[in-house]
């Protein structure tokens, strides 16, 4: 849940900390273009999608750009 708190809240830098880990850990497998954990499941995949497609929520909290609902 970590990526999406340091998504949500546009953390750079621990984000980039965590896919780091992720690489390291959790046991990435490339194949025909596609990437996959070995050391993960169904719901650690869509955390790391959702991250990944997450916008920061601090734009919408203070108003600024992008805080349209």
């Amino acid at each position: 849940m970590a990526f999406i708190g340091a998504a949500s809240f546009h953390d750079a830098h621990f984000l980039r900390q965590l896919w780091t880990s992720v690489e390291f850990a959790g046991f990435p497998r490339r194949h025909h273009g596609q990437l996959s954990f070995c050391a993960s499941n169904a719901v650690g995949d869509a955390v790391m999608l959702y991250a990944a497609v997450l916008g920061p929520a601090w734009d919408r909290v203070l108003g600024t750009k992008g805080a349209t609902p």
